[in-house]
């Protein structure tokens, strides 16, 4: 039977030309499977503006959704679930072209495996993902356990990535829960959802642009992925506990802005437990870093690129290996302000901060205090820099085993200043327990109206280099 879905009332086309009036019908409410024994069916007897309910089940198919604005819902996550693994296999759901207001809600996507795209492939269109969750898909070839997203603009919201899955080249960290297709000028917006138990929770590749705001990553092999060009924007989230390569991963030419978010007892196997960025841009500003560890940079490592840290405390992080329990700085432009770093550690320098090998950087209005070296630099290390300035900043109760109990500085080619600032109660187990100046010194040094006072074993060490 053909149904007529126009309106019965005939109108002059003219009216609704001039009137602004639609002709297109209502929008349908089609039903699984009380009206449609699948959810394919019903997707393909669905016309643009239609609903599509799905009522409690496992649903073994791997569905296919192409071109039509349609909204795929569900009664909940834990009650409405698509698990191909039951049927024909492959992944739950590929969209095509699927334009915005469409969406899917309240379904779970579980046990999907693909090439890539193991449990959803979006390509191209501009659909919604909201309340539902991807778990336990894999993606056999590829970065994309969960969610692939390819030539498209996603909003997720509310959603949560669990245990998913990537193999085979390429992958690694690479967005186990979620990938933003690398050279597909993809844009992702996550809203106040879950990545956790992922290899790779989400990741922004080559040229695509992503906005993570109230989203939480645990327990992932790497949190957040930006690589090669790629640019994030993450507000008000968490990272915790994620491993292998730590909360947040920027390894080539990502361009990252962190604000109000948290990154605790993560764990890198290389450098920056926290957060490590390189041949970017970094942006860190009101963040806590607590308790994470690397073998170099255990709370943040910034390395080739242009960077502030501003408002943020650093608290219990540790390098296992060599610097920069806090932060590691090396080569670039690096300003930290008003910040605090608190029980910092480093196997080798810079309790607090290392900054190291020609790079020019600026601390100010900073608290030092209770930071340990294994070497020097107790509360902060500056070794073969062009440049280090330290102004207004309080540096106390800090340990080297060496030499600066307060502050290391061993050799910089332009200059080291330190003004307006505080050095108290610092022990270094050689010389300078305050501070220590050493090595090549080339260029231009200045000690400021400086309060240093009441360290160990003594206040100011400057090597002879004929100053």
């Amino acid at each position: 039977m053909n149904i007529l879905r126009t309106p019965a009332i005939t109108v002059p086309v003219a009216l609704l030309v001039l009137g602004g009036l639609s002709t297109q019908a209502a929008a349908s409410q089609l039903r699984v499977p009380g009206e449609y024994p699948t959810i394919q069916a019903a997707v393909d007897a669905a016309l643009d503006g239609d609903t599509v309910h799905v009522a409690p089940g496992v649903y073994a198919e791997s569905i296919l959704w192409q071109g039509k604005q349609l909204a795929l819902v569900g009664t909940g996550a834990g009650n409405t679930i698509v698990d191909p693994s039951a049927g024909p296999g492959g992944r739950c759901l590929t969209m095509v072209q699927v334009p915005s207001p469409s969406r899917v809600q309240g379904i779970t996507c579980r046990n999907g495996s693909a090439a890539t795209g193991g449990g959803v492939l979006i390509q191209g269109g501009s659909p919604t993902l909201r309340h539902s969750v991807f778990e336990a898909n894999i993606a056999t070839d590829g970065p994309g356990g969960g969610v692939r997203v390819e030539e498209a603009t996603v909003v997720v919201e509310g959603c949560a990535f669990l245990d998913n899955e990537a193999r085979g080249i390429g992958a690694g960290p690479a967005g186990g829960g979620l990938y933003l297709a690398a050279n597909s000028h993809s844009q992702a917006d996550v809203r106040h959802s879950v990545f956790a138990g992922n290899s790779g929770g989400m990741a922004a590749d080559r040229v695509t642009r992503a906005i993570v705001r109230g989203t939480l990553f645990e327990d992932n092999m790497g949190g957040l992925h930006v690589d090669d060009g790629a640019s994030v924007d993450v507000q008000l989230t968490a990272f915790r506990h994620n491993h292998t390569h730590g909360g947040l991963y920027a390894p080539f030419f990502g361009d990252v802005r962190v604000s109000d978010s948290l990154f605790e007892g993560n764990i890198s196997e290389l450098r920056g437990g926290g957060m490590h960025g390189r041949l970017g841009s970094a942006e860190v500003t009101r963040c806590v870093f607590r308790d994470n560890s690397a073998l170099f940079g255990g709370g943040l490592s910034l390395v080739e690129n242009e960077s502030s840290v501003i408002d943020s405390w650093f608290i219990g992080n540790t390098a296992e290996e060599r610097g920069g329990g806090g932060v590691w700085i090396a080569i670039g432009e690096a300003l930290v302000d008003r910040c605090h770093f608190i029980d910092n550690a480093a196997a080798t320098i810079g309790g607090g901060v290392s900054v190291e090998s020609d790079s020019h950087t600026t601390v100010k209005n900073t608290t030092f205090r209770g930071n340990r070296a294994g070497a020097d630099g107790g509360g902060m290390s500056a070794a073969a820099v062009l440049g280090i300035s330290l102004e207004s900043c309080q540096f106390s109760d800090n340990t080297a085993v060496g030499r600066g109990g307060g502050v290391s500085i061993r050799g910089f080619v332009e200059y080291a200043r330190m003004s307006r600032s505080i050095v108290m109660r610092n022990v270094a187990g050689d010389r300078g327990g305050g501070l220590a100046i050493w090595g090549s010194q080339e260029g231009e040094l200045l000690l400021l109206k400086n309060i240093i006072q009441r360290n160990q074993p003594d206040q100011v060490w400057i090597e002879d280099q004929q100053r």
